[in-house]
């Protein structure tokens, strides 16, 4: 994931980055500076939540 965030960072200068993560790896992503912005949903029977990462 560093390796992804870095690449958009410096590729193409992006700001803010939006993932659709499995719920059950919030903290993960939250280490990552993601924060939640959406509530659990289902997607292909499991639960999901929408993430975003603001520089």
């Amino acid at each position: 994931m560093d390796v992804a965030i870095n690449y958009l960072e410096e590729n193409f200068a992006e700001r803010k980055i939006k993932i659709q993560a499995q719920e059950y790896l919030h903290r993960f992503y939250g280490s990552l500076g993601f924060k939640q912005v959406s509530e659990p949903y289902l997607d292909d029977g499991i639960l999901h939540i929408d993430m975003l990462r603001e520089k």
